[in-house]
């Protein structure tokens, strides 16, 4: 509390948060759940800001109900700015507009799909699936190349879907939703080796206790591969969600190998490497008096931590 009153009083901000098609009671396009989220990321904000020392004073809390807001409901560059122009909070703060956007969640159900089932049907000439899957995923487009002689993949029937669903499966670890995780363990069942260890991955990243145990109650494995990858998302999602874990899951977290020593840094040598750093941290405060090295092969690493 005393942090954030200095904070108010020195370089400060007001925020406005415009619900776009919302109704009260939550009978709008938002839910409560959808509320209490926003709260969080807002939260996250100032505790962000205020390694900037700036705080954030004031909260006002606004809507705009589903009728008016029906232009806005999923907006794109020019729509945004229109948007803007139109609805203004009632101060001199920072307005922050909570849109949804309808465009993402059938990007989202796509992913879903195809990370479950692969294509669906024979493969249309052009790669169209291909296409939009590379559009789903928002990757820059490549330059073409110039095909090599031989059957093109539309005269060859359709492509294997292993290839779409491995990238499903990778797209989907940046997507941290519950829809996500399911369509991810769901695939578990009768998946390749090699789109296996994808979605392990990917569960690893984003899997929550249910997926944790879905993984556990998996037939064993012969490939020494996704034995390995098995435990260590079950290992990732348990520290994750502070969840226990068990002593196998937990032993492949540790250094394969040679053990590395890690040891508490002097103060001085702290203080001397920090002279030495140049460019930005990005806000943080390196703190002088915590520091821990390592040596891996001949180089000698230093983890500076935070305030």
């Amino acid at each position: 509390m005393r942090r954030h009153v200095e904070n108010i009083r020195a370089s400060s901000i007001n925020l406005c948060v415009l619900f776009v098609g919302h109704e009260p009671g939550f009978a709008g396009t938002f839910t409560q759940a959808q509320a209490i989220d926003t709260q969080h990321a807002i939260d996250l904000m100032r505790e962000l800001l205020e390694q900037a020392d700036i705080g954030v004073r004031r909260i006002f809390w606004r809507y705009i109900n589903d009728d008016d807001a029906a232009p806005f409901i999923s907006v794109d560059a020019g729509q945004a700015t229109n948007l803007t122009e139109a609805y203004s909070g009632p101060n001199d703060g920072i307005d922050l507009f909570m849109v949804h956007d309808h465009q993402r969640r059938r990007r989202l159900e796509q992913l879903e799909r195809s990370v479950r089932q692969g294509r669906q049907g024979p493969h249309r000439r052009g790669g169209r699936g291909q296409h939009r899957l590379r559009r789903l995923s928002r990757q820059p487009r490549r330059p073409r190349a110039r095909a090599l002689p031989g059957p093109r993949p539309h005269q060859c029937g359709h492509q294997p879907d292993g290839q779409l669903r491995r990238h499903a499966a990778t797209v989907l670890s940046d997507i941290p939703t519950r829809s996500a995780t399911k369509a991810l363990t769901e695939a578990l069942a009768g998946s390749s080796t090699g789109l296996g260890a994808a979605l392990l991955e990917s569960l690893a990243k984003v899997g929550d206790v249910e997926a944790a145990q879905i993984i556990g109650a998996r037939p064993a494995s012969r490939s020494v591969q996704l034995t390995r990858l098995r435990d260590f998302a079950r290992a990732a999602i348990a520290y994750r969600t502070d969840t226990p874990i068990d002593p196998r899951a937990e032993r492949v977290l540790g250094p394969v190998g040679v053990e590395v020593a890690i040891t508490a840094e002097p103060p001085a040598e702290l203080a001397a490497v920090l002279q030495r750093v140049r460019g930005s941290t990005c806000g943080l405060r390196l703190n002088t008096e915590l520091g821990y090295g390592f040596t891996c092969g001949d180089a000698r690493h230093l983890a500076l931590l935070s305030n």
